[in-house]
């Protein structure tokens, strides 16, 4: 379900129900790419009072087999792109925002999804993608923040019969 109204409100709704039997185990995204003059002008970041600084997250671009051995922790306040960034945030805050440090302009979302994944292909990517529905030079303009459940610990969101997760996401756009 979605809406959206005049004053500039997307408001997503994810409804996952569990009418079998047996747990039902889950993972969930919402695929969104924001637009950007800048990719190297761009950053991710929470609304104050929260932040991103100390989070958990897992690189998907780290060597290793297991998610367990790519958990690291955001650093700064901000997340910034001057390479490829693949990585799945666990237990985000409620209000991430989108900025575009060479426009003023600001995407805010605010969720009650536990995660997110935040995605840019870079450079070489962007060519390899480039070769069926991605133009190579796509990924100067983008960023994809994926509200998502994906479990607390990387892994699938359980259901047990009956129970229904629900979840939504409503994203506003402004200027600084």
């Amino acid at each position: 379900l979605s809406r959206c109204s005049a004053n500039s409100v997307l408001e997503i709704e994810s409804t996952i129900t569990n009418t079998g039997k047996v747990d039902f185990g889950f993972t969930c995204a919402l695929h969104t790419y924001f637009p950007v003059s800048d990719i190297g002008q761009a950053t991710v970041s929470a609304v104050e009072p929260y932040t991103v600084k100390g989070l958990k997250y897992i690189d998907q671009l780290a060597e290793g087999k297991d998610r367990a051995d790519k958990v690291v922790s955001q650093e700064s306040p901000e997340i910034t792109f001057d390479r490829e960034v693949d990585r799945i945030y666990l237990n985000i805050p409620k209000l991430l925002q989108v900025t575009d440090k060479k426009t003023g302009l600001r995407i805010i979302q605010e969720t009650n999804f536990s995660d997110a994944i935040v995605w840019n292909p870079w450079i070489d990517k962007a060519k390899r993608m480039s070769q069926k529905d991605y133009g190579e030079m796509e990924y100067k303009e983008m960023v994809c923040v994926e509200v998502a459940e994906v479990g607390t610990k990387g892994n699938k969101v359980e259901l047990k019969p009956t129970e229904v997760c629900k979840r939504t996401v409503s994203i506003t756009s402004a200027s600084s």
